[in-house]
């Protein structure tokens, strides 16, 4: 799980596309909701997915308490972009990837990342291609700082983290949570010369 601990907003200037690695669909949520029957089974498929133990090392106001999953859902379209992980196979959602503009005043805009997976994912590799998909398809806002936040009991995603190209931020970093950051950079346009 990662840590979420800025303010942030929902009026990206830039969007990440949706996007599909071998095995899943990344695809932004917001259309989904517009449909009640659509959102009605997102609602049924997340409350099998948000349990204690995926929650757990997610900071307090992405625990769902007593929250309906209706409010939790609304509270995450509020402040972030927020992508359905599915699979390929048979759609089925098994996670959620969160996308959230942390500043957009530089020349060199920072996003904040975080992803969630039900228990019956966890080991099967699906984070590992989940972020390296995102890294390749972010590399289309570039420039841009990718930046995550993982608690000090969830090592294993600051590995997910290391083998997509992210490195320990140790000035941003603390004892509870271990701050990364990706830089994307333009990739130059190849011309084609004609001869």
């Amino acid at each position: 799980g990662f840590e979420f601990g800025c303010a942030w907003s929902n009026a990206l200037t830039m969007r990440l596309r949706d996007f599909q690695t071998t095995r899943l669909i990344a695809t932004r949520w917001s259309n989904d909701l517009q449909n009640p029957d659509c959102q009605a089974r997102i609602e049924e498929e997340l409350s099998g997915i948000l349990t204690e133990a995926v929650l757990r090392t997610l900071p307090p106001a992405f625990h769902l308490r007593d929250t309906p999953i209706s409010d939790w859902m609304s509270e995450r379209e509020a402040e972030s972009d927020v992508y359905l992980v599915c699979t390929k196979e048979d759609e089925d959602i098994i996670g959620l990837l969160i996308v959230a503009l942390v500043s957009n005043e530089s020349v060199r805009k920072s996003v904040h990342i975080g992803y969630l997976f039900g228990e019956p994912y966890w080991g099967q590799g699906y984070a590992t291609e989940l972020v390296h998909g995102l890294v390749t398809s972010a590399q289309a806002l570039a420039p841009i700082t990718l930046r995550a936040g993982v608690d000090a009991t969830n090592p294993k995603s600051g590995s997910v983290l290391q083998k997509s190209g992210f490195s320990v931020d140790k000035t941003a970093s603390g004892d509870d949570t271990t701050q990364y950051f990706l830089d994307l950079i333009e990739r130059p346009c190849h011309q084609q010369h004609t001869t």
